[in-house]
């Protein structure tokens, strides 16, 4: 009775490990690190099963693993459709089709559906975004990816690039008095600039 028990547990936890090689996953990000204001970004996805078998991949773009106020996007593998996450990380944009028309917007980014695919071969999907995004959001981001399959399998935030979005500061910087004029200071000499009072 007890070797019956004990075979029974080994089983199910060969049976465990199994379904664990059988999961969907991101596979990667490209270019995997780079900085720009705009940037046409690759990400792929796997699923053992068959690209077929993805449900939603998702991939996220923020300096913290956090859906709020970030460049969080959705794609619905079987409805062929893409969601933007808007600023509060929960209310979903409008569906947008890759290779379409139009555009999806929040705060931080926008995806531009000319430029953009979703393609799928053998056990891998391929999402191609063209994305801009916006000088508020500047500084060094991360980006997260996940997958999930149709049986209701996900693989969990997984690091798999970085991205510097460049910012640019509110309003224009200029020498607008200099006190004392037209003097020619001596070479290694150390001079103050002082904002107009």
């Amino acid at each position: 009775m007890r070797i019956a028990r004990s075979v029974r547990v080994l089983v199910w936890g060969m049976a465990l490990r199994g379904c664990a090689a059988l999961a969907a996953s991101p596979v990667m990000a490209v270019p995997p690190s780079g900085s720009g204001q705009s940037q046409t970004m690759t990400f792929t996805f796997t699923d053992p099963r068959g690209w077929q078998d993805l449900g939603v991949v998702n991939v996220l773009i923020n300096n913290f693993l956090d859906g709020r106020k970030a460049c969080y996007l959705a794609y619905s593998r079987s409805a062929g459709v893409l969601y933007l996450v808007a600023d509060n990380g929960g209310t979903l944009s409008q569906g947008l089709v890759p290779g379409g028309s139009g555009s999806v917007s929040n705060g931080q980014c926008t995806v531009a559906a000319a430029g953009s695919s979703a393609s799928g071969a053998g056990n891998t999907l391929t999402l191609v975004l063209n994305l801009s995004f916006s000088a508020a959001f500047g500084g060094n981001k991360i980006v997260y990816m996940a997958a999930g399959d149709q049986e209701g399998s996900n693989s969990g935030w997984e690091t798999l690039g970085t991205w510097t979005v460049p910012f640019t500061l509110p309003g224009t910087i200029a020498v607008v008095n200099l006190s004392p004029p037209r003097v020619a200071a001596p070479p290694g000499t150390t001079e103050t600039f002082l904002p107009p009072c």
